[in-house]
Parts: C-alpha cells; sequence; structure tokens
C-alpha cells in the first residue's frame, strides 16, 4: 500500500508519495494546501503521475527512457530508483527531511536533503550520491531538485498565466530583470510534452557572466511566486520542460552535455551536487525577494565586518577606472594639433 508523506513548514507544503514498486513521487510543494490539488493530482493517469519523480540521475552508458530533446527528463538509473527509508528531525536552522533511495541495479545510492529555516519560507535542497556496489559509476546529471506541476495550481493555461521572470547579466550590464510568458520563450502549450526547454546555464568560476543563478515564476490567477537560486560560485543549470501535461523544474550544479562535466565515482566514494534555495509564496516578485533576503542573513557566516559594520570604499569605479578613462583623454589630447 502506497504511503504519503506530508510535511508543512513555515508556509510550505511538501508531499511525497511511496507507491507499491518502492517508487518515490514528489506530488506538490508550494503554499497551496495539499487538500485544494490532492485530486486533481491523484486523478491522472498512471504514466502521467510518473511524471512527478523525485529526482533525475544519469549515468554513462545507461539509455533513457524516452528523449525529448536536450531535456534532462526519464533518465537511469533515476527512473529505478527505489525508496529505502526517509529521515525527519531538526536541527539548528529547523526542520531536515532525508529521502533514502537505491538502484537496485549498480547499487548506486542517492540521498535527498529538504533543509527547512525557521521562520523563511524557503527549503535548501542537495542531492548526496554514494558508490555502494563493486564498480565504478560515471555520473553525467544528477538534479538537486525536480517538482513537476509547477503550473497546476489554477483552472488557465499555462501559457497566459504564468510569468517567468530572470535575471540577465552582463559586463557593465548587471541584474536586468526580463519577465516573459512562456510563449515568448517557445515554450508554447501545444501538446503535453515537447523537445522544448526553458533553461540557463553557466560554465565556469564566473558564474554570473551572463545570468544571475535564480528566477522567479509567478502564477498570476492563482497569486503565487516559486523561486529558486542556485548556491554555487561555479558551473550551474537549471531548466523548465513540459510533461505529464505540466511543466517540470529541474535545478542542478553543472550538467555533462550542458557543461561538459563529468565524474566518475569509485566504490565507497561520494558526491554532493550542488545545493539549491526554492521558496513560494503569496505574493509577486517583492514577496519573493522579501523571503530571499531574510533566508541569505540567515545562512551568512558571522563575520567581524557583519557585526562591525565598518566603511567600505569602493574605489573600482570611481579611481581605479576613473584614472584609466583620464589618462586615455590626456593622451588623446597630447595629439591634437594646438
Amino acid at each position: 500500500m502506497s504511503q504519503i508523506i506530508n510535511i508543512e513548514e513555515n508556509g510550505l507544503n511538501l508531499v511525497l508519495e511511496v507507491t507499491d514498486n518502492r517508487d518515490i513521487l514528489l506530488l506538490h510543494f508550494g503554499t497551496t494546501a495539499w487538500q485544494d490539488v490532492e485530486s486533481q493530482v491523484n486523478g491522472l493517469s498512471a504514466a502521467y503521475k510518473k511524471g512527478f519523480r523525485l529526482m533525475e540521475l544519469q549515468i554513462t552508458g545507461e539509455d533513457r527512457d524516452e528523449y525529448h530533446g536536450r531535456t534532462h527528463r526519464a533518465t537511469y538509473p533515476g527512473l529505478r530508483l527505489q525508496y529505502e527509508t526517509h529521515r525527519d528531525s531538526r536541527n539548528e536552522n529547523g526542520r531536515k527531511l532525508e529521502i533514502v533511495l537505491i538502484d537496485p541495479v549498480t547499487s548506486l545510492q542517492a540521498v535527498q536533503h529538504f533543509q527547512f529555516y525557521e521562520g523563511v519560507a524557503i527549503v535548501r535542497c542537495w542531492m548526496e550520491l554514494c558508490n555502494k556496489g563493486s564498480e565504478p559509476i560515471d555520473v553525467e546529471y544528477v538534479s538537486s531538485f525536480a517538482l513537476t506541476g509547477i503550473d497546476k495550481v489554477g483552472k488557465e493555461d499555462r501559457d497566459s498565466k504564468m510569468l517567468l521572470s530572470i535575471p540577465h547579466h552582463g559586463w557593465q550590464s548587471e541584474l536586468q530583470w526580463r519577465s516573459y510568458h512562456l510563449p515568448e520563450l517557445g515554450l508554447s502549450h501545444l501538446i503535453d510534452k515537447s523537445s522544448k526547454r526553458i533553461s540557463c546555464s553557466n560554465t565556469g568560476s564566473w558564474s554570473a557572466a551572463e545570468h544571475i543563478p535564480m528566477a522567479i515564476l509567478e502564477n498570476n490567477e492563482a497569486g503565487t511566486s516559486l523561486f529558486w537560486q542556485i548556491e554555487h560560485n561555479g558551473s550551474w543549470h537549471w531548466e523548465i520542460i513540459d510533461q505529464s501535461d505540466l511543466l517540470t523544474l529541474l535545478i542542478s550544479g553543472p550538467t555533462e552535455h550542458d557543461n561538459h562535466w563529468w565524474i566518475s565515482l569509485q566504490p565507497g566514494e561520494e558526491f554532493v551536487s550542488v545545493p539549491a534555495a526554492v521558496g513560494e509564496v503569496q505574493g509577486s516578485i517583492d514577496e519573493a525577494a522579501q523571503q530571499l533576503t531574510r533566508y541569505r542573513r540567515l545562512i551568512r557566516r558571522p563575520n567581524d565586518d557583519n557585526r562591525n559594520l565598518k566603511i567600505i570604499f569602493n574605489d573600482y569605479m570611481n579611481c581605479l577606472w576613473g584614472i584609466r578613462r583620464r589618462r586615455s583623454c590626456f593622451r588623446l589630447l597630447m595629439r591634437l594639433p594646438l
């Protein structure tokens, strides 16, 4: 008989199902009460409900269950992972949920971590892998957070009700937030699943070369905003795809075919994925920013600069760059005839 794991913490609802076959599904995450969407999710066909996978995990040499472009859906052994146990505890930050999974073929163990923080509508998520087998396992992709049904609340079509805000970034063009309806980015609701994805990615140590590793997805009908940030100063990737006639959000660190990342786990070796903070609020981008600001203040390590609040003089723009520009102007003037 299936088992439901229902977590209510800081205004967030996290609902998982362990099926009769020991599959693990993340049925719901957000501020909307589970009873308000339960019948909608449980009314899906078995094939559609299978799309609510807790995680995606792709290793070298394994096929995928279905091919739809460059999306990271239907991975193996991601589809094969079976529920072993879960741990529900509390620590100095707040509630902590750990879901332990095992691949019966390779003996690769995966532990999905959900760390809540007291008083903040955010959960920090990451995946921990351990090779429990006797042969090396080569990992090409592992999600830190995977959620299907991010558009399920409400009756309007996602093409009109969903608004995605992306912070574009560049040299001398920092933090240019732009908001899009999904068809403006090419992801129109035409069939139950397509090969199209909306994605942002970064390769290398300049983690904000083109985009800040975060985004906000508003459901204008429900009045909610789902938001996320990837907490890494190197390569990262997130994507929104469509499956089960719903939208799926996949957040990860680097991937093999997006960032040329790959890791080989020897027997007994472990790997911890890039952490991602995910939350949802009743409200718009402003309320989402408030929660993120509170969360960032909570996770910042204690330091003397923060306690003493010393004055910081930024000479980058006003001095160093200014001197260089003045020298250039002086050289130009010296070339002009009198």
